[in-house]
Protein backbone atom coordinates (compact mmCIF):
# COMPACT_ATOMS: atom_id res chain seq x y z
CA UNK A 1 0.00 0.00 0.00
CA UNK A 2 1.49 3.43 -0.43
CA UNK A 3 2.12 6.13 1.60
CA UNK A 4 -0.64 8.21 0.54
CA UNK A 5 -3.20 5.79 1.19
CA UNK A 6 -1.52 5.10 4.49
CA UNK A 7 -1.86 9.11 5.11
CA UNK A 8 -5.35 8.96 3.99
CA UNK A 9 -6.19 6.31 6.06
CA UNK A 10 -4.64 7.82 9.47
CA UNK A 11 -5.72 11.10 8.68
CA UNK A 12 -9.66 9.65 9.15
CA UNK A 13 -9.21 6.92 11.76
CA UNK A 14 -8.14 10.03 14.47
CA UNK A 15 -6.65 7.42 16.52
CA UNK A 16 -3.41 7.39 18.44
CA UNK A 17 -0.92 5.04 18.87
CA UNK A 18 -0.30 1.99 20.62
CA UNK A 19 3.43 2.04 22.00
CA UNK A 20 5.26 -0.37 22.75
CA UNK A 21 8.18 -3.54 21.92
CA UNK A 22 8.13 -5.84 19.37
CA UNK A 23 9.83 -8.93 19.04
CA UNK A 24 10.18 -11.70 15.71
CA UNK A 25 7.81 -13.97 15.19
CA UNK A 26 9.11 -17.07 12.97
CA UNK A 27 5.87 -19.55 12.84
CA UNK A 28 3.72 -17.03 11.27
CA UNK A 29 3.43 -19.38 8.22
CA UNK A 30 2.46 -21.97 10.13
CA UNK A 31 -0.05 -19.77 12.05
CA UNK A 32 -1.55 -18.95 8.60
CA UNK A 33 -1.27 -22.41 7.29
CA UNK A 34 -3.29 -24.00 10.49
CA UNK A 35 -5.80 -20.52 10.19
CA UNK A 36 -5.88 -19.62 6.47
CA UNK A 37 -9.00 -17.68 7.26
CA UNK A 38 -6.83 -14.95 9.11
CA UNK A 39 -4.78 -14.51 5.43
CA UNK A 40 -5.14 -10.74 4.04
CA UNK A 41 -4.45 -10.11 0.66
CA UNK A 42 -4.11 -6.03 1.05
CA UNK A 43 -2.16 -6.54 3.67
CA UNK A 44 1.93 -5.96 4.34
CA UNK A 45 2.69 -8.51 6.59
CA UNK A 46 1.33 -10.11 9.85
CA UNK A 47 1.35 -9.49 13.58
CA UNK A 48 0.17 -11.16 16.93
CA UNK A 49 -0.86 -9.40 19.25
CA UNK A 50 -1.66 -9.51 23.22
CA UNK A 51 -5.84 -9.96 22.84
CA UNK A 52 -7.23 -13.12 21.06
CA UNK A 53 -10.05 -11.14 20.47
CA UNK A 54 -7.88 -8.88 18.17
CA UNK A 55 -6.71 -11.47 16.02
CA UNK A 56 -8.72 -10.91 12.34
CA UNK A 57 -8.39 -6.93 12.91
CA UNK A 58 -6.02 -4.69 10.46
CA UNK A 59 -3.73 -2.39 11.89
CA UNK A 60 -1.08 0.69 11.18
CA UNK A 61 2.27 -0.98 12.00
CA UNK A 62 4.61 2.14 12.92
CA UNK A 63 8.33 0.00 13.33
CA UNK A 64 11.51 0.63 12.04
CA UNK A 65 10.88 4.31 10.35
CA UNK A 66 8.21 2.87 7.67
CA UNK A 67 4.27 2.38 8.23
CA UNK A 68 2.72 -1.25 7.15
CA UNK A 69 -0.46 -2.24 6.78
CA UNK A 70 -0.90 -5.59 8.48
CA UNK A 71 -3.25 -7.68 9.99
CA UNK A 72 -3.44 -9.76 13.12
CA UNK A 73 -3.30 -13.31 12.75
CA UNK A 74 -2.19 -14.73 16.39
CA UNK A 75 -2.39 -13.84 19.91
CA UNK A 76 -0.67 -14.37 23.08
CA UNK A 77 -1.82 -16.73 25.26
CA UNK A 78 -3.57 -16.01 28.16
CA UNK A 79 -2.14 -17.97 30.48
CA UNK A 80 1.63 -15.61 29.30
CA UNK A 81 0.13 -12.33 29.58
CA UNK A 82 0.72 -11.61 33.34
CA UNK A 83 4.20 -12.73 33.60
CA UNK A 84 5.30 -11.24 29.26
CA UNK A 85 3.64 -7.87 30.44
CA UNK A 86 5.97 -7.72 33.63
CA UNK A 87 9.05 -8.65 32.18
CA UNK A 88 8.68 -6.28 29.45
CA UNK A 89 8.17 -3.17 31.42
CA UNK A 90 10.70 -4.09 34.02
CA UNK A 91 13.02 -4.67 31.04
CA UNK A 92 12.23 -2.22 28.45
CA UNK A 93 9.95 0.07 30.19
CA UNK A 94 7.15 -0.42 27.96
CA UNK A 95 4.82 -3.27 27.56
CA UNK A 96 5.13 -6.15 24.53
CA UNK A 97 3.21 -4.88 21.83
CA UNK A 98 3.16 -7.44 18.81
CA UNK A 99 5.26 -10.35 17.60
CA UNK A 100 5.83 -9.17 13.94
CA UNK A 101 6.14 -11.87 11.09
CA UNK A 102 10.00 -12.29 9.77
CA UNK A 103 9.05 -11.37 6.02
CA UNK A 104 8.58 -7.55 8.03
CA UNK A 105 10.90 -8.16 10.36
CA UNK A 106 13.49 -8.53 7.16
CA UNK A 107 17.72 -8.14 8.66
CA UNK A 108 16.29 -6.22 11.71
CA UNK A 109 18.31 -7.06 14.79
CA UNK A 110 16.98 -10.26 16.89
CA UNK A 111 15.78 -8.23 19.96
CA UNK A 112 12.75 -6.88 21.21
CA UNK A 113 12.09 -3.18 19.04
CA UNK A 114 10.24 -0.29 19.68
CA UNK A 115 6.94 -0.29 17.90
CA UNK A 116 3.55 1.18 17.32
CA UNK A 117 0.02 0.16 16.21
CA UNK A 118 -3.08 2.46 15.35
CA UNK A 119 -5.80 0.08 14.74
CA UNK A 120 -7.70 0.92 11.09
CA UNK A 121 -11.17 0.16 10.06
CA UNK A 122 -10.10 -0.59 6.21
CA UNK A 123 -12.86 0.45 3.71
CA UNK A 124 -13.69 -1.64 0.97
CA UNK A 125 -12.28 1.53 -1.50
CA UNK A 126 -8.75 1.38 0.67
CA UNK A 127 -9.08 -2.69 -0.21
CA UNK A 128 -9.54 -1.85 -4.03
CA UNK A 129 -6.94 0.09 -4.63
CA UNK A 130 -4.18 -1.80 -2.81
CA UNK A 131 -5.14 -4.75 -4.50
CA UNK A 132 -4.68 -2.76 -8.25
CA UNK A 133 -1.43 -0.95 -7.03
Amino acid sequence: MTQALFTLALLFQGQAPTAGMATLHNAMPAVLANYPDRACAYCDGYVAVEQCSDVGRDYVLLWQGDAFLVRAADCMAPRHRAGVQARYKANYGAPWLADIDAALWGDAPVRPLPAALIPLEVSPWIKFLSVRS
